[in-house]
């Protein structure tokens, strides 16, 4: 007999990160520690198969589904209730960083995400996001950065130019 097809399976994984963040909104702090400790974890898991992917552009309807449920799930988890998985953002960044590099929705949604994660810590992203931006670190960082002072004329990649508008919105 024939189990599940991926359409379904994609369609209840979204429901399920659906709720998930509908919880986060709605008890707060409560699903902070049930977060961190094993539902994290098993979302990582989701997006290393994805990271593992050759072509991320190419994905079927279903894997976008998932993916979008994924990062959209970390936005609204982290901007309900970010302040209390303070400890988990530098990974969660590290996780959806990559994503940033996809065109369209997927990357649109990762940049949401990754606004989230900064939104409640900037700094244990700011590092990556301000080289790979192709600004660069500031020779001098007590001193106010020059936003047009760019060390590398490639900011032609999706990944550098979603980088380059983090930082723009967290200098705002």
């Amino acid at each position: 007999k024939e189990g599940p097809s991926r359409t379904h399976i994609s369609y209840l994984l979204s429901s399920l990160l659906e709720i998930i963040s509908t919880i986060s909104v709605l008890c707060e702090s409560f699903i902070a520690g049930n977060f961190q400790n094993y539902i994290f974890p098993e979302m990582s898991k989701l997006f290393e198969l994805y990271l593992r992917e050759k072509n991320l552009d190419s994905l079927n309807s279903a894997d976008q589904k998932i993916l979008h449920s994924l990062l959209l799930c970390i936005n609204n988890v982290f901007s309900a209730i970010g302040s209390d998985l303070y400890e988990i953002t530098p990974t969660v960044g590290s996780i959806i960083l990559p994503f940033l590099n996809i065109d369209g929705s997927i990357g649109n949604d990762a940049m949401s995400a990754v606004k989230a994660l900064v939104n409640v810590d900037s700094d244990c992203l700011w590092r990556t996001l301000l080289v790979s931006s192709g600004t660069g670190l500031p020779r001098r960082p007590l001193l106010p950065m020059d936003k047009n002072v760019v060390l590398s004329n490639e900011a032609t990649t999706t990944f550098t130019k979603r980088c380059k508008e983090i930082m723009d919105y967290i200098h705002v």
